[in-house]
């Protein structure tokens, strides 16, 4: 993974990750990378997004939760060292701790707890026809929070998609990355 790639994904995990939820392990952006790829997510309960890729972060195997407060200053730092640079290093992990996750890059304190499966809510079916859904509309601004970094055209173009009217709405779009899956999952609310 690049600096530029993490810096997109991190962006569009800041804009979706609570930042004072009462259930502290939401607080942050959920970081796994094993033998068969990473995956970056941030979700509140009514809202996730997730990347996914089969290439590897060096450094082994972690499953970590990553502090909220560090993930805007580890966003902030790859701004200042100029994350628009194709010429910039991969990031890869140096170390873990208790309490942080070290890269390349510096260190990113941690949030000891378990982290949901947002796999359970992702649904895999083939998209129905809806008549009509509700949606509470700051759900709406939030697609163009999370696809903004990866979208460097406009109009930005994503595609919704509908399973009923009571389940979840599978938000798909290009990150113009390879091999980097995204989805974004809205939760409907009653109208």
């Amino acid at each position: 993974m690049n600096y530029q790639d993490l810096y997109k994904m991190l962006v569009a995990c800041y804009a979706i990750a609570p930042k004072t939820n009462i259930r502290y392990f939401l607080n942050g952006v959920h970081f796994k990378n094993s033998s068969t790829g990473y995956t970056v997510e941030a979700t509140d309960g009514h809202r996730l997004v997730q990347f996914k890729s089969p290439s590897i972060v060096q450094g082994g195997e972690v499953d970590v939760i990553l502090d909220i407060k560090h993930v805007k200053l580890l966003i902030d730092k790859i701004k200042a060292m100029g994350y628009h640079k194709t010429d910039l290093n991969e990031v890869f992990i140096t170390g873990i701790t208790d309490n942080q996750i070290d890269f390349n890059l510096g260190s990113v304190e941690t949030i000891n707890g378990n982290y949901p499966d947002c796999e359970r809510v992702i649904w895999k079916d083939s998209p129905k026809e809806v008549k009509e859904i509700g949606m509470d509309a700051r759900y709406l601004a939030d697609i163009v929070k999370v696809t903004k970094p990866f979208i460097s055209m406009k109009p930005q173009p994503v595609k919704l998609e509908f399973k009923d009217s009571a389940s979840s709405v599978r938000v798909t779009f290009n990150t113009n990355v390879d091999g980097l899956k995204s989805v974004l999952i809205i939760m409907p609310c009653r109208l």
